[in-house]
């Protein structure tokens, strides 16, 4: 095959709305479909609280973070330090959160409904807490968009697990606490559709019906490189997968995919929350 025709085969996988596998055998290959995350097969992991309670916006109104990295291109994982994370979930009892350009700003640039869109109240991660407002990672586009909300339209938990994928050695470590309870090879988006680094974290749990996502997906904060996807937004998610010849190979649209049976341990056995930090890094 001419490398004219593989490049048009390739952007004709990417921009499909319903995407099917070709060129089975090559670890290049798209060789399982990606469903769109929707609400259909929403099913909650509810956040085990550690404290007490206390139109999305434009992405021109919201500052941005970028992701640091400490580690050379396709190192493994090491083990990181211990860390406590807070989560901010929308209130039942308001139908939308105000997002403003910072701390002390009167007037809010934007706002996020507070059911989110795949049925889910809304989980924001904090990044600071100054009382009345408080600092949030966004699940909006640009991926690392910010904002502060005010503190009394949510409730908040804490805890402490953090999630590391590394792209080039096709791994996931889970950590709660320093203590690594998942270990795991992965598989990662092609080149064409590379998963995307960056500081991002778990926003929705969804069980699906379709193989392609196995038997759970967590859906990320932040988006692949796709503006849309099978319906979706081009959401990126951790997922499990019936294709496990894929592991530890460039498979993917962008998504990072486990055994499935990891995936099961997520949400059966460990009942991980929401708002678990996620750092992709090379």
């Amino acid at each position: 095959m001419t490398d004219d025709r593989l490049r048009s085969r390739r952007a004709l996988a990417a921009g499909t709305a319903v995407i099917v596998a070709v060129l089975a055998g090559s670890v290049l290959t798209l060789t399982h479909d990606e469903p769109e995350i929707g609400p259909d097969h929403f099913e909650p992991v509810p956040t085990v609280s550690t404290t007490e309670p206390g139109g999305l916006g434009r992405a021109s109104d919201a500052t941005t973070t970028t992701a640091t990295t400490t580690a050379p291109p396709g190192a493994p994982l090491s083990v990181l330090p211990a860390r406590t994370s807070t989560v901010a979930t929308a209130r039942t009892d308001v139908e939308s959160i105000e997002l403003f350009p910072s701390s002390d700003a009167t007037r809010a640039t934007g706002s996020l409904p507070a059911e989110a869109r795949y049925g889910q109240r809304q989980v924001l991660l904090v990044l600071a807490d100054q009382g009345d407002r408080l600092h949030v990672l966004l699940p909006e586009r640009p991926n690392g968009s910010t904002a502060w909300i005010d503190a009394g339209t949510v409730d908040l938990t804490q805890h402490g697990y953090q999630i590391q994928v590394a792209i080039g050695a096709h791994q996931l470590m889970l950590q709660r606490g320093d203590e690594v309870l998942i270990d795991t090879p992965i598989a990662v988006g092609t080149e064409d559709t590379p998963t995307v680094g960056g500081d991002f974290y778990t926003w929705v749990l969804i069980d699906p019906t379709n193989a392609g996502y196995g038997s759970y997906a967590y859906g990320l904060s932040g988006f692949s490189t796709l503006d849309d996807f099978a319906g979706g937004d081009g959401r990126m998610a951790i997922h499990g997968t019936t294709d496990e010849a894929g592991i530890g190979g460039d498979v993917s649209h962008g998504c990072v995919r486990v055994p499935d049976a990891v995936a099961v341990r997520m949400v059966e056995e460990l009942r991980l929350p929401l708002g678990i930090p996620v750092t992709i890094r090379p």
